[in-house]
Formats: structure tokens, sequence, C-alpha cells
């Protein structure tokens, strides 16, 4: 599978709506039901991060949990791994495995997608070590059909093909964590991968070095550190494009 940098690493929440980040971020546990229904969704890590504790994660797993919930099971699934609370793990992981109809909705992929992702969260925020082996583990794709996850989203034409997306966000998970042993899962995988890894890893000589830098980046400055350096390369880039169009105009 192939994967757009630039949009996975600016976009590694999957589904969820970005928008303007407005400073009355709200705090208690009624309040986070509120925004992840909402018409918008916050997209800064630290500003989430830092805006809700432990105590907003029995709600939002009773949310994930509730199938009258399924529209918001992203941004639920998300907001439990930048919350940081352990207890979210066990909860993610069954909702992963949570048995499915042949063919996902939209949502049902997207928040498992989540789900996957959030668990390197945790693991950034508190070393759980049932997250880190639960991923480290899932780079292999046949682990998927191990632990039975159920279903494929529509725009795909066999489990086979879903059990590599899967290790694929479990990948990009591992590099959202910043841990020392997620680190050298990725780097085994890069450089001597295990049999049932060697199709999955034929696919990836563009991607999982750029994985690596962020795992690295990670390691270095934090989630949120990660997603501003980013962002700020991103914002360099189109400076110099516009200075360039710009002098191509002048020149004209």
């Amino acid at each position: 599978m192939k994967l757009q940098f630039a949009f996975a690493v600016l976009c590694l929440t999957g589904a969820l709506e970005g928008s303007v980040f407005s400073q009355q971020v709200a705090r208690s546990e009624s309040d986070v039901g509120a925004l992840v229904r909402g018409p918008s969704f916050p997209d800064s890590y630290r500003e989430l991060s830092a805006s809700y504790d432990a105590s907003v994660t029995p709600e939002l797993i009773a949310m994930l949990n509730a199938g009258q919930e399924e529209a918001h099971w992203p941004r639920v699934a998300h907001m439990l791994g930048v919350v940081g609370d352990e207890r979210a793990v066990e909860a993610l992981i069954t909702f992963v495995e949570k048995p499915s109809t042949q063919r996902l909705s939209n949502a049902q992929h997207d928040s498992r997608q989540a789900a996957i992702m959030s668990l390197g969260y945790l693991i950034n925020r508190s070393g759980n070590e049932r997250a880190l082996r639960y991923l480290v583990e899932g780079l292999t794709p046949s682990v998927w059909r191990q632990r039975n996850v159920q279903g494929i989203p529509s725009w795909m034409n066999s489990n086979a093909e879903y059990d590599s997306l899967l290790s694929t966000y479990a990948l990009m998970a591992l590099s959202l964590s910043g841990h020392p042993r997620a680190g050298e899962a990725l780097r085994s995988l890069q450089q001597t991968p295990v049999p049932a890894q060697v199709q999955f890893r034929k696919g990836l000589d563009t991607t999982l070095p750029q994985w690596l830098e962020v795992h690295g980046l990670v390691a270095e400055r934090g989630v949120a550190g990660m997603y501003e350096y980013y962002e700020t390369q991103r914002q360099l880039k189109a400076e110099r494009e516009a200075g360039e169009a710009n002098r191509l105009r002048e020149a004209q």
C-alpha cells in the first residue's frame, strides 16, 4: 500500500475533521461528549492533551461501546489516546477486535484506525506494555487473522489486503509512541523482517524510513513537538513556493 507521507504525518488521526482550535476548550466529562459530537473538532494535539485528564475516560469508553455513537467513534477513539489514561488500552483493543460485518462502514473503519493509532499515543504517555506488545506483534499481517479482526472496508478486495493495512496502522502507531522498543521493532522490520513480514515489507521502501524519522522526532520532542515540527516545515515550504511564484510572475 502506498501512503502519501505529508498527509499521513499531518493527518495521522485518519478521518477526524480538523478545525481552527478554540481557546475555550471544555474540560468537564459532559463537555467532552459535546466536543466529539460537535460540528467541528480541534486539530491541536498539544491543546487537547493539556485540556482533558483521566476523569473523562469512563465517558469516552462508554461512548466507544455504544452503537448509537458510531458516527462519533473515530473522534472518541482519538480522544482516548490523547487523554493518555491506561484504562483505555483494553477498551481500544477490544474495540479493534470487535466482531463486525463483512463490509465496514466508513465510521467503523476510521474508528478502528484511530483506535490502533491511539495505542501509540498511550504508549508515549504511559509506556504501557500491553499496548506496545500488541502493536509490535501487529507488524506481522497474519497476526490480524489470528486475532480474528473481522470486516473489511468497501474499497478493499480481501482480508489479506486489509491485514497489511492494519499492520501499516500499527507501524504508524509505533512511530507515534517514540518508545525505544518500538524503534527496535521498526528497524528490525526494515532490515531483517521475519518470513511472515517479507511481503508486507516490500511495500515500505519509501514510507518506512519516513516513519522512522517520525519515531525519532517523537522520542526527541514528544508527540506535540513532532506535529509542530512538520507544521513548521509545511509553512516554510509554502512560503518558499509562494516566493518562487512571485519571482516568476515578476520575471514575466
